[in-house]
């Protein structure tokens, strides 16, 4: 009688898992070392066209070529650091209620680009705040990870990007269709650089001036756009550690509020980093709106919420 085996499938997943691992690995090595002999090539490509523009002078047609030769090296370096990035960047899961995005921000020389903001926008160019934003590290990597009620609605959304003055440097013409239980990498090419990453809103300068002050702030509109006055914004943290501190403000006739913070007084708020959320009630008390999306508590941070009321 034959010998029979049953492998497991778990055991089949796993054995995979440690293959692609060890692939990515592989890739990041050999990236690796096509720097370190690009970059060398670049070293001599320098010193000999110093050397030649001594001896014949800038224009000469040696001189010439290999400053071409220096130029192409460059472009190739700079694909090569791109490369080694993305086969260091982990995939990411999502569950089958989250939908993820993430992907890279850079110059047109491939160079990730920092502290750029990333939002979703509707097709009517109203940023889709239910789906929250995400700022790009240093490498020009961001993700967007999300539960929002919106999907699942064939909601089309257009990835744009913003400095920190709310200035948009990037704006999709395809849209994306967040479903959940999926995840999109997306590569944005831009001009330009940021400074401070901010999220989506109408303005970006801080009204009190005050970089020791956390500030939420934004405006509260009907259907149609227009602010509505009298109504109660207010604050409170999912665990109920901070409601009786985190207070409230009255909408006025253009809609717009107001809340401010100064971080010596919320010190022990800050350390804690609870999840904050913000509501809308009329004059009896009856919740209008909650957000989906939680509140960083942060000293010189500007948080605007613009929220748009359908009844």
């Amino acid at each position: 009688m034959a010998d029979e085996r049953k492998i497991r499938l778990d055991d089949i997943a796993k054995g995979i898992g440690k293959g692609l691992d060890g692939a990515d690995e592989q890739r990041v090595a050999q990236f690796e070392r096509l720097q370190f002999v690009r970059n060398t090539k670049a070293t001599v490509l320098q010193r000999e066209h110093a050397r030649l523009s001594a001896k014949y002078g800038p224009n000469h047609p040696r001189v010439k070529a290999i400053a071409y030769k220096s130029l192409h090296n460059i472009g190739l370096l700079g694909n090569i650091v791109a490369e080694t990035i993305r086969a260091r960047t982990e995939i990411p899961v999502a569950d089958e209620e989250t939908w993820i995005l993430h992907g890279y921000v850079r110059d047109k020389n491939g160079a990730g680009l920092g502290h750029l903001t990333v939002a979703l926008y509707s097709r009517a160019g109203e940023w889709i705040d239910d789906l929250g934003y995400a700022c790009t590290a240093a490498n020009g990597y961001f993700k967007i990870e999300t539960t929002s009620d919106a999907l699942g609605r064939r909601l089309a959304a257009y990835i744009r990007v913003l400095d920190n003055k709310s200035e948009h440097l990037y704006a999709a013409k395809t849209p994306l269709t967040p479903q959940p239980g999926e995840v999109d990498y997306r590569e944005i090419i831009v001009s330009g650089e940021g400074q401070v990453c901010a999220p989506p809103g109408e303005s970006r300068d801080d009204p009190t001036g005050d970089p020791d002050a956390w500030i939420v702030r934004g405006r509260v509109t009907d259907a149609s756009g227009k602010g509505i006055g009298g109504l109660i914004v207010s604050l409170y943290d999912k665990d109920l550690f901070f409601d009786d501190r985190l207070g409230q403000v009255e909408t006025d006739n253009q809609g717009s509020y107001s809340l401010v913070y100064q971080a010596e007084d919320f010190r022990d708020l800050i350390e804690r980093k609870p999840d904050i959320y913000l509501k809308v009630l009329d004059q009896n008390d009856e919740t209008l709106h909650t957000s989906k999306r939680k509140l960083r508590c942060e000293a010189g941070r500007v948080e605007i919420i613009n929220i748009k009321l359908e009844r």
